[in-house]
C-alpha cells in the first residue's frame, strides 16, 4: 500500500490544500490570545509588549493571572480593584498585586527581592510586612517589621534625616523614645528638659511643658539635675561657686500637661547653669505620692 501526502500552503495567511482549495486561514496573534473570549477583554502583542485591556470594570476579577500548575499559587494583577477586595487595604479605583496560596483567597507571602545571595527584599503575609538588607537569613539583619501585633527595627543606625514628631520646645524639651524591651517587660518613656538659669535672681518658680506623655498620665517622677554652663574660670561663674549657690530643686504641681519647679540660691552671687529635668512615666507597678504636693 502506497503512501498518500497532503500538501498545505500558507498564502497570505489563507490555507490551501494540494489542489488549490481553500481550507481555511491563519489565525494572527491577537486571535490566538483572544480566543474563546466573549469580549469581555482583549489581549495585544503590540511592538514587544503585551498589553490586557479588560472590560471587567470595578469588580474581583483579575486581568493578568500567573498561575503555577503544580502548587496552584496565583499572582493577581488589578488595574482597577474594588474596595476590600483581596485585602481590607485595597481602596476604590487602585491598582493592586495580589498573592495567593494552593488555589486560595488568603494565607499568601507576597515577596519581591532581587537575586542575590544577601537577604533583600519586601516580604508581605496575611498578617505582616517586613523591609529590609543585609545577612543570609530569612529575615534581613537590617531592617524592619511591621506586623498585626507589635513593630520592630533591626539593626545600627548610622544616619537620622529629618526630625522627629515632638522636637525642641518650650525652652528645650525633647522627646527621647520609649526604651527597648527587657526581660519581655515593656520599659517605661522617657523624657529630657532643660531650663536655663543665669544671674544673681535668689529665685526661679517656672513651668515646664511635657512633649511627650503620649498616655496623657499624672503617673511619672521628674529626676533634676544641675549642670555648670560656663567655660571660665573667675568669679562666681565657676562650678564650685555655682555648687555652692545653688540651695534646692523642688519639683511640684505635677498634671499630666506639664509640672512645675524652683530653684532658690543661698545669696545673690552669679550662676550660670541649666537646670536638667528627666522625666520617667509609668514605672511598672509604682505609683508616685503626689497628693501631699502643694501647688
Amino acid at each position: 500500500m502506497g503512501s498518500s501526502y497532503v500538501t498545505i500552503t500558507n498564502v497570505n495567511g489563507t490555507l490551501y490544500d494540494q489542489s488549490g482549495n481553500a481550507i481555511g486561514s491563519v489565525p494572527t496573534l491577537e486571535q490566538v490570545l483572544d480566543s474563546g473570549d466573549d469580549a469581555s477583554g482583549q489581549q495585544i502583542l503590540n511592538a514587544g509588549r503585551l498589553t490586557t485591556v479588560s472590560n471587567y470594570g470595578q469588580s474581583s476579577y483579575p486581568s493578568v493571572v500567573v498561575k503555577d500548575r503544580v502548587s496552584v499559587n496565583e499572582l493577581f494583577i488589578l488595574p482597577n480593584v474594588g474596595k476590600g477586595n483581596f485585602n481590607p487595604i485595597n481602596s476604590d479605583g487602585s491598582i493592586s498585586i495580589i498573592g495567593t496560596q494552593n488555589g486560595t483567597g488568603d494565607v499568601a507571602t507576597l515577596t519581591i527581592a532581587p537575586h542575590s545571595s544577601t537577604s533583600c527584599g519586601v516580604k508581605m503575609t496575611s498578617s505582616s510586612i517586613t523591609i529590609g538588607a543585609g545577612g543570609s537569613d530569612s529575615t534581613p539583619s537590617n531592617g524592619a517589621t511591621f506586623s498585626s501585633s507589635h513593630n520592630t527595627i533591626r539593626g545600627n543606625w548610622t544616619q537620622f534625616l529629618g526630625r522627629a514628631a515632638y522636637s525642641e520646645t518650650n525652652n528645650g524639651v525633647y522627646m527621647i523614645p520609649s526604651a527597648p524591651s527587657v526581660s519581655s517587660k515593656e520599659m517605661p518613656s522617657f523624657e529630657f528638659a532643660y531650663y536655663y538659669v543665669t544671674g544673681n535672681t535668689d529665685k526661679v518658680d517656672d513651668t515646664i511643658y511635657l512633649s511627650y506623655n503620649r498616655y496623657r498620665t499624672n503617673n511619672y517622677a521628674v529626676f533634676p539635675s544641675v549642670y555648670y554652663g560656663y567655660s571660665g574660670s573667675e568669679g562666681t561663674f565657676n562650678a564650685a561657686g555655682s555648687a555652692k549657690n545653688i540651695n534646692h530643686v523642688v519639683i511640684k504641681g505635677i498634671t499630666n500637661t506639664s509640672f512645675q519647679f524652683i530653684v532658690t540660691k543661698d545669696n545673690d552671687d552669679n550662676v550660670n547653669i541649666y537646670i536638667t529635668f528627666l522625666i520617667v512615666y509609668d514605672i511598672e507597678n509604682m505609683r508616685y505620692s503626689k497628693s501631699w504636693t502643694i501647688n
